[in-house]
């Protein structure tokens, strides 16, 4: 089974404005995971990007000037999604992957018919609520990374490697259903 995960990155100001998409393609059944999708997305006039956003994921005013805008940005990555041979099956940590197809429809950008999102986040959720493991403290990323005796790789709020590491996560779970360890 092939899937695309990926995620967003964001600038909060009114709405939340995508500043990257980022995207890993995983065939479950070769257990193999490769780059996707990598691109930063310019923000709308009048919308600028805040310290706090720039400090956290490291995207730079001059990383967002040079992108493109959303419209083209979504463009693009669903002519990539649509030639991925992945059935439709699109994936991200929490809504990442239904915000997506949303701002596809805001700025009148052609979704592929019968894209299926998948909320990796609430899956893990089960997976530890199954084996006893809390759900209330450490659900994010990095915290389910850490429960799966998994580390982080690159950096945290990129988009790029927000997705490859739930990607890892995810091909973890597949790898070694009885984990983790409690």
């Amino acid at each position: 089974m092939n899937l695309i995960v990926m995620d967003l990155e964001f600038e909060p100001h009114v709405q939340r404005d995508i500043i990257q998409v980022g995207a890993v393609k995983v065939d479950l059944l070769r257990r193999t995971i490769v780059p996707f999708f990598d691109e930063y997305v310019k923000l709308p006039e009048g919308i600028e990007l805040t310290d706090y956003i720039s400090d956290l994921t490291g995207i730079t005013l001059k990383d967002l000037e040079e992108a493109g805008g959303a419209k083209e940005v979504l463009k693009r990555f669903w002519k990539a999604f649509s030639k991925a041979g992945v059935a439709g099956r699109l994936a991200g940590w929490g809504d990442d992957s239904e915000w997506l197809l949303q701002e596809s429809e805001r700025y009148n950008v052609k979704i592929p018919k019968n894209v299926q999102c998948l909320d990796l986040k609430q899956m893990f959720q089960f997976f530890r609520f199954q084996r006893g493991i809390s759900t209330r403290t450490r659900t994010g990323l990095m915290g389910t990374l850490d429960v799966f005796g998994l580390e982080f790789e690159g950096r945290h709020h990129n988009g790029y490697d927000d997705a490859l590491n739930t990607a890892r996560l995810l091909m973890e779970a597949v790898r070694n259903p009885e984990s983790p360890d409690q």
